[in-house]
C-alpha cells in the first residue's frame, strides 16, 4: 500500500528529512514530506530501519549529547570558536571565484556591500521583483542567487566550497553563538477574499472574530498565538481584499509557511494569484486549503487543482509537491489534517532562535490605544522582549512600558515568535520598522542602526482632488493610501493623497485642509467635535467611513462628479423662411415655417441658399406670435434675429444646432 513520506517517518521514529535524504540518495525524485513512496522505496526503507536502527539511535544520542554540551561550553570557549568560525569564513572567502557571491542567507545590508551598491537602491530593486525587506531583514537563498544573476554575479553555492561550514549563517541575522531554542513556527494565512481566511483562524482560535469585522472582511493584520491538537502555532491573518496588498507582503515576508485559503465554489481569483506570488518571492513554503467543500463535488475541486498547476503549485494528488487539503472552515472539516501539515512543514525546517542575543522584533502593526498611547504589535525574531527593555524603533527609541499577549493579558516578558502588543513607544513606528532592544546608552546614542520608512506626505497637486486621510493604525493608513493611488488611475480627475496620518480627525486637519482646498476622509477613526464645527463653518468636507470599500466608491463618485462635460453639437430642426422684416432698433427679421424637429432660443443657426451656405450665427431673438419664447416645434410659425446677418430672402434654408452633454 502507497505511504507518504511523513507517515513512514513517524511510524519508525525517523525525521521527514532523514527519509527524504535516503530517497534521494538512491535516485528518487522526493519533492517533499508529503510524495508518496512506492513498494520499491518502501522495501529500501524497511532494510535500512532494521539494518541501521540500532546505529541510527547511538548516532542521535551522541548527537543531543554533544548539543547540550555545547549549550554549556564556558564564555571563553564560546569566543574561541566565533574566532575559529571568522577564520574559516575568511577563508571561504578567499576561496570564491573571481565575480562570485556566496548563495546562502544574507542580510540586505550585507548583500548590498557585496555588490558594492548603495542599500536603499537594492530594497528598491527587490521590491519591483516582489520581494518586501528592511535593511537588516534577512534574504533567503533563492533571493540572494537572483540578485546576483541581475548584477552579473556568480552565484556561488556553499557546497561548492570544501571548507564549508554548516552553521555559518544562523537565522534571521542573529549571532552563531549563544543558546538556540526551538521556537514556535510563524503561519500566515493569504488568499482572496470572502474565501474563509478568518473562518478558518475562528475554528482554530474557538472565536468569533469574523462576526466582529466590519464589512464582513479582515481590515487589520492580525497575530495569533493558538495551542493546536498539532502544538502551538502563531497565525498571521491577513485581509483579502485587494486594498490590502502591502499588509499581505508584511504578513508574508516574516511567516515560516503559508497557507493558501481557495474557495472551492470560487476558485482561483485575482488576489489568489498576487498571494501566490508574494509567497512564492520570499520562498515560503505553502499549503493549500481549498475551502467550502460542503458546498461542491469532485468536479469543481478538479477545477481548482487546475487553476494551481498553473501558478506552479502542482496538487500531491496529481503527482506534484504542493499538499492541498480540502476543508471546511465552517464546519470544521479537514482542519485537523491541514494543522499536521503545518506542523510537518515547521519540523522539516526545524525553526530555531537564539535566546541569549538581545531581542530583535519585527512591527506588523500600530495604533493609538486609550490609556496606553502609540502600541505596536511585534513579532521577535531572537532573544526575549521583556517589560522595561530599551529599543530603538525606526527613528525613535523608547522603554517597552507593557506587554500583552494575544488575549489581551499582561506579561512580563515574550519570546521568539510570540505576537505581543508592546508599549512606550513615543510616536507610532511604520509596520515594517526593525525593533531592536539594547543598553539606555547604546539606544540614546544611537548605536542601534535601524531602518527608517519613508513617510507619506506630499505637496498639493494642481488639478487634482487632494485629500487628507485620517485612519486608526497604520497598517490601515498605508493600505488605504495604496487604494487611492490605484483608485487614480482609472479615474478622469487625479486622486491626491497630502497628508495621511493616524489619530482623529483634528482642528490642525481642518485648518490645513483649507489652507491647501483639500478634502478629508476617515477610516476606523472619529472627529473631534471642535474640529467639527470648525469644519462646519470653513464649508470643509469630512466624511468617515468604517468600512474600506465604501470610502474608495465614494471617492471614485467624487472624481466621476468633477469629470469636466463632454459636449457634442447636433441638428435639432429645421425651417424655410416665407417673409422678411426690417425693424427698426431691431434689425432684419426672418419670418420661417418649422419644417422639422424645433428652433431653440439657445441654438445656432446655419443659413443655406440652394446649395450655397450665406450666413451663421447663434440666435439674438426667438418670437412666435410677438412673444419671446424658447422654443418653437414643427408646424409652428416663428420670427428670429441673427445679429450681423441682413441678406435674407424667401425660401432660405435656416437649420438648427444645439449643444448637448455626452451621457
Amino acid at each position: 500500500m502507497a505511504m507518504r513520506v511523513h507517515e513512514f517517518a513517524k511510524q519508525h521514529n525517523l525525521s521527514n528529512k532523514e527519509v527524504m535524504e535516503l530517497l534521494r540518495e538512491h535516485g528518487y525524485d522526493i519533492k517533499s514530506h508529503m510524495s508518496r513512496i512506492d513498494e520499491d522505496a518502501h522495501k529500501l526503507l524497511q532494510k535500512h530501519v532494521s539494518g541501521d536502527k540500532s546505529q541510527q539511535h547511538n548516532k542521535k544520542s551522541a548527537e543531543k549529547t554533544q548539543q547540550k554540551h555545547d549549550k554549556k561550553a564556558s564564555t571563553q570557549e564560546k569566543s574561541t570558536q566565533a574566532q575559529q568560525k571568522e577564520n574559516v569564513e575568511q577563508k571561504n572567502s578567499s576561496a570564491l571565484p573571481e565575480g562570485a557571491i556566496r548563495v546562502e542567507h544574507k542580510t540586505v545590508a550585507q548583500l548590498a556591500q557585496e555588490i558594492n551598491i548603495p542599500a536603499n537602491q537594492l530594497i528598491l530593486d527587490l521590491l519591483k521583483q516582489g520581494t518586501v525587506a528592511t535593511l537588516n531583514q534577512t534574504l533567503s537563498p533563492n533571493v540572494v542567487e537572483n540578485v546576483a544573476q541581475s548584477y552579473d554575479f556568480i552565484p556561488f553555492h556553499p557546497e561548492e566550497l570544501e571548507t564549508r561550514d554548516e552553521d555559518a549563517t544562523p537565522e534571521k541575522s542573529a549571532p552563531a553563538e549563544g543558546e538556540y531554542v526551538e521556537r514556535l513556527p510563524i503561519v500566515v494565512v493569504i488568499g482572496h477574499v470572502d474565501h474563509g481566511k478568518t473562518t478558518l483562524l475562528d475554528h482554530i482560535r474557538y472565536t468569533r472574530v469574523a462576526a466582529r469585522e466590519k464589512g464582513g472582511i479582515t481590515q487589520h493584520l492580525g497575530a495569533y498565538q493558538a495551542d493546536t491538537e498539532h502544538g502551538k502555532m502563531v497565525f498571521l491573518d491577513t485581509p483579502g481584499h485587494e486594498a490590502f496588498t502591502i499588509m499581505r507582503k508584511r504578513g508574508v515576508s516574516v511567516a515560516d509557511v503559508a497557507v493558501l485559503i481557495v474557495a472551492a465554489d470560487d476558485g482561483v481569483m485575482p488576489q489568489t494569484v498576487e498571494a501566490i506570488q508574494q509567497a512564492q518571492a520570499v520562498d515560503v513554503p505553502i499549503i493549500v486549503a481549498i475551502n467550502k467543500m460542503d458546498k461542491v463535488d469532485q468536479s469543481q475541486l478538479d477545477k481548482v487543482y487546475q487553476d494551481l498547476a498553473r501558478y506552479n503549485l502542482v496538487p500531491e494528488q496529481w503527482g506534484g509537491g504542493t499538499s492541498c487539503v480540502p476543508v471546511s472552515a465552517y464546519y470544521g472539516d479537514g482542519v485537523s489534517e491541514l494543522l499536521e501539515l503545518v506542523n510537518l512543514q515547521a519540523d522539516i525546517l526545524e525553526l530555531s532562535a537564539n535566546i541569549s542575543v538581545s531581542a530583535t522584533g519585527y512591527v506588523l502593526e500600530s495604533r493609538l490605544e486609550k490609556g496606553f498611547g502609540p502600541v505596536a504589535t511585534v513579532i521577535c525574531h531572537h532573544g526575549k522582549l521583556r517589560v522595561g527593555d530599551y529599543f530603538a524603533c525606526g527613528s525613535m527609541h523608547g522603554k517597552v512600558s507593557s506587554l500583552r499577549n494575544s488575549l489581551g493579558q499582561q506579561i512580563q516578558e515574550a519570546g521568539p515568535s510570540e505576537p505581543v502588543l508592546v508599549a512606550g513607544f513615543p510616536e507610532l513606528p511604520q509596520a515594517g520598522d526593525v525593533l531592536k532592544v539594547g543598553t539606555q546608552k547604546e539606544v540614546k546614542k544611537g548605536a542601534l542602526e535601524t531602518d527608517v520608512q519613508e513617510q507619506r506626505v506630499k505637496t498639493p497637486k494642481e488639478g487634482a482632488i487632494n485629500l487628507v486621510i485620517k485612519v486608526d493604525s497604520v497598517s490601515s493608513r498605508d493600505a488605504l493610501v495604496d487604494a487611492i493611488e490605484k483608485l487614480s488611475q482609472k479615474m478622469p480627475q487625479a486622486l491626491h493623497v497630502v497628508s495621511a496620518e493616524v489619530g482623529a480627525v483634528t482642528e490642525r486637519d481642518v485648518v490645513f485642509a483649507k489652507d491647501i482646498g483639500a478634502r478629508i476622509y476617515g477610516l476606523h477613526t472619529r472627529v473631534e467635535s471642535n474640529a467639527a464645527s470648525m469644519a462646519q463653518k470653513a464649508n470643509i468636507h469630512i466624511s468617515i467611513f468604517n468600512i474600506i470599500y465604501r470610502l474608495l466608491e465614494d471617492l471614485e463618485h467624487v472624481a466621476r462628479e468633477k469629470q469636466p462635460i463632454k459636449m457634442s453639437t447636433r441638428k435639432v430642426g429645421e425651417a424655410t423662411v416665407l417673409k422678411v422684416f426690417r425693424i427698426k432698433n431691431v434689425g432684419v427679421v426672418a419670418g420661417a415655417r418649422v419644417n422639422q424637429g424645433y428652433m431653440s432660443s439657445e441654438g445656432y443657426l446655419v443659413v443655406w441658399r440652394g446649395k450655397q451656405r450665406i450666413g451663421e450665427g447663434p440666435v439674438k431673438s426667438l418670437q412666435h406670435e410677438r412673444k419671446t419664447v424658447k422654443e418653437v416645434r414643427k408646424g409652428f410659425e416663428c420670427a428670429f434675429v441673427i445679429e450681423g446677418l441682413e441678406d435674407w430672402q424667401e425660401d432660405d434654408r435656416v437649420e438648427c444646432y444645439c449643444e448637448f452633454a455626452d451621457s
